[in-house]
């Protein structure tokens, strides 16, 4: 029985370590695994992103021991740059991105829990330069001190002249649920960013605005710093269970009383059902050409409602979608 060779052994190895590691990092993404294993979210965080070296692995792999690729010149070319130019992304955000990103300190310097499972807090800037956000960006938050609560991406729900930011953060995962419970005023925090592309400016003067749940705050950010004149004439749908889980309805009514253009309707789903295209169109008229429509909420909701409006004949550059997803 002749040997295989040194390189075989190693493609096959790595082969197996890379099925195993990807097993694993499926494993402990699962909801019910992760309540048993209590992973904290920053060690979650570097597990995934050993991803990388999982990819370099299975690009070695792949070249020992791919026949079909052996055997192409073609092939060996497509695959060799491929491999080169992922690997060199991967490296690109782990060694040069997360150096350069923008950054900045704040002070935690309000701090309001409008309900049972929401928290509303203001970063005051701490140096000289903060962030230069704009309201329907998100950032990731840092909190300093005891318990160190670190690297989460949150919506901005205001920016204010001399720099302070606003956050609204709901308490849905054991990250944001000890954020809820943890977070004191004068706390040190940091801000990195901004991202994001969700931008009522980037739709035409007939919009459509429908938030769910706590997708209300890059809408949030919209309309509390800025000037009437700068906002579109817009139908604005605030989605939440019950009135009891809208806790920033008297201040969109408010806004809505400054800017007679913005058009506020409220919708409880236990009593009038979810949000339809229907009850949409009822409200609003007919779509028409120039219509925009921004979607923010649970997933499930951005994407019926996005299927129905397509269904409508609705153009797909003119629905933009902000999905609430990470916990």
């Amino acid at each position: 029985m002749r040997e295989s060779p040194p390189a075989v052994g190693l493609g096959r190895a790595l082969g197996l370590a890379t099925a195993l590691g990807l097993l694993v990092l499926v494993v402990v993404s699962l909801a019910r695994v992760g309540r048993i294993l209590r992973l904290p979210h920053e060690r979650w965080l570097v597990v995934h992103r050993l991803i990388g070296l999982l990819v370099v692995s299975s690009l070695v792999h792949g070249w020992v021991l791919d026949h079909i690729i052996g055997r192409s010149s073609v092939l060996k070319i497509v695959y060799v740059v491929m491999g080169v130019v992922g690997t060199a992304a991967y490296a690109y955000d782990e060694l040069v991105m997360r150096r350069r990103a923008p950054r900045a300190d704040y002070t935690v310097h309000a701090v309001k829990r409008p309900a049972p499972d929401i928290v509303d807090l203001t970063l005051a800037p701490a140096g000289h330069a903060p962030l230069q956000v704009k309201g329907g960006q998100f950032v990731y938050l840092r909190v300093g001190g005891h318990r160190a609560w670190r690297e989460h991406p949150l919506s901005a729900a205001g920016v204010q002249h001399d720099g302070c930011v606003r956050l609204t953060v709901r308490a849905v995962g054991r990250g944001t649920r000890r954020l809820y419970a943890d977070l004191r005023e004068g706390a040190p925090a940091t801000l990195s960013g901004p991202y994001g592309m969700f931008d009522h400016t980037v739709g035409g003067q007939r919009q459509i605005w429908i938030a769910g749940g706590i997708g209300i705050a890059p809408f949030l950010g919209w309309i509390t710093h800025e000037d009437a004149e700068a906002l579109p004439s817009a139908d604005f749908f605030y989605c939440t269970s019950t009135a009891t889980d809208a806790p920033f309805l008297p201040e969109l009514t408010e806004a809505a009383r400054r800017h007679p253009a913005l058009r506020l309707h409220s919708v409880y789903s236990r009593r009038q059902g979810r949000l339809t295209v229907d009850k949409i169109l009822a409200a609003t008229g007919p779509l028409t050409p120039d219509t925009h429509v921004f979607l923010c909420g649970p997933a499930s909701m951005v994407e019926n409602l996005t299927i129905a409006l397509r269904g409508r004949g609705m153009a797909r550059h003119h629905l933009h979608a902000e999905h609430f997803a990470f916990r």
